[in-house]
C-alpha cells in the first residue's frame, strides 16, 4: 500500500511536467499591434499615407462575398471544414495589379489597427477587424478580383463575414 502511494507521488510531477510541455506546442495568440507594426513596414509608404484609389474602399466596388472555409483536422471526426473568413469578389482596378491590391489593403488593416491619423474609417470594415490579427491575400483570375480575408479565429472569422456582408450590401 505504501509503495503504490509512493509510486502515485512520483507520477504527479511527471504528469505536470507532462501538461506543460503540450502547452509549449500550442501556437501562441498573435498580438495585433505588433502583426499590425510589421505589417506597416512591409506594405505601406515609409512616413506617410498611401494613395488610396477613391473606389477601394466604395461598397459598389464589391461584386459579391462568401465565406471562406479551410480545411481543419480533427482527431474524432477527421477532416471537416471550418469556417475562416470571407472571400469578397471585386471590380478590378485598373491601375492596380492584384499584388498591388493586396499591398493597399495589408497596409489599411495595418494602419486602421495602429490608428494612424487620416486613414479612412470604413462602417463594416471587412478588411479590419479591431484587436485582431487578420490575413489578406488578392487572387486574380479570369478577370475576377477577389480578396481573402481570414483569421485562424474562428469568432474573427465570423466578424469577416459579418462585416464584409454588410459593406457589400451599404
Amino acid at each position: 500500500m505504501q509503495l503504490r502511494r509512493l509510486r502515485d507521488a512520483s507520477l504527479v510531477p511527471i504528469a505536470i511536467a507532462l501538461s506543460a510541455g503540450c502547452a509549449v506546442l500550442l501556437p501562441s495568440k498573435r498580438d495585433a499591434k505588433v502583426v499590425a507594426e510589421t505589417q506597416e513596414r512591409a506594405t505601406c509608404p515609409a512616413g506617410e499615407a498611401p494613395d488610396y484609389p477613391a473606389q477601394l474602399f466604395d461598397p459598389k466596388s464589391v461584386v459579391s462575398v462568401k465565406p471562406l472555409y479551410t480545411l481543419a483536422r480533427t482527431a474524432r471526426t477527421g477532416p471537416e471544414y471550418q469556417l475562416s473568413g470571407a472571400i469578397i469578389q471585386l471590380r478590378p482596378i485598373p491601375s492596380l495589379s492584384s499584388q498591388g491590391l493586396e499591398s493597399l489593403l495589408n497596409c489599411h488593416s495595418a494602419r486602421s489597427e495602429l490608428k494612424r491619423p487620416g486613414e479612412p474609417s470604413l462602417e463594416n470594415d471587412p478588411y479590419w477587424v479591431p484587436g485582431q490579427p487578420v490575413d489578406i491575400a488578392v487572387r486574380s483570375e479570369r478577370g475576377e478580383v477577389r480578396a481573402e480575408v481570414k483569421s485562424s479565429d474562428i469568432n474573427t472569422a465570423h466578424e469577416i463575414l459579418r462585416r464584409a456582408t454588410a459593406f457589400g450590401r451599404s
